[in-house]
């Protein structure tokens, strides 16, 4: 089973490398990122969920992605580079939270931790994945 978990990782791995931590052009009007908060060591359950949530954006929302429009940020809660965060969003660590930027400056943001109660079944969490990141984008501000 742990072998068939590497490709996950890896494609993890070059999200993160292919969409760098905070860098995007400060010319795009509007994005929205999905940050996945947690702490240095993770357990099962937080790596499943960083995954899951990973290939659930690129599933449903691949040209977002591509496009920068949308981007995907696990950030580790634990560094003092992400302090930040704290303070901005109220986050803490296993925490999920879609923001709406606009011209660099976030907006609106919203936590989804609920998502947690479906973390072993990957169905229903992509669904909701889908469902929440779709509401969020048609809100207004």
């Amino acid at each position: 089973k742990k072998v068939s978990r590497l490709p996950r990782f890896v494609f993890l791995f070059l999200l993160l490398f292919l969409h760098p931590a905070d860098s995007f052009a400060e010319t795009e009007e509007e994005q929205i990122r999905v940050y996945f908060f947690h702490g240095t060591i993770r357990c099962y359950s937080c790596l499943r969920m960083s995954s899951l949530l990973g290939e659930a954006l690129q599933q449903d929302f691949s040209n977002l992605l591509d496009s920068g429009v949308l981007q995907w940020r696990p950030v580790n809660i634990e560094l003092a580079e992400s302090a930040h965060y704290l303070r901005e969003f109220g986050v803490s660590e296993h925490d999920v939270v879609l923001v709406k930027y606009r011209k660099g400056k976030p907006v609106r943001w919203v936590k989804l931790n609920d998502l947690w109660k479906n973390v072993e079944r990957r169905k229903v969490l992509f669904s909701h994945v889908k469902e929440r990141v779709e509401t969020f984008r048609r809100e207004r501000d």
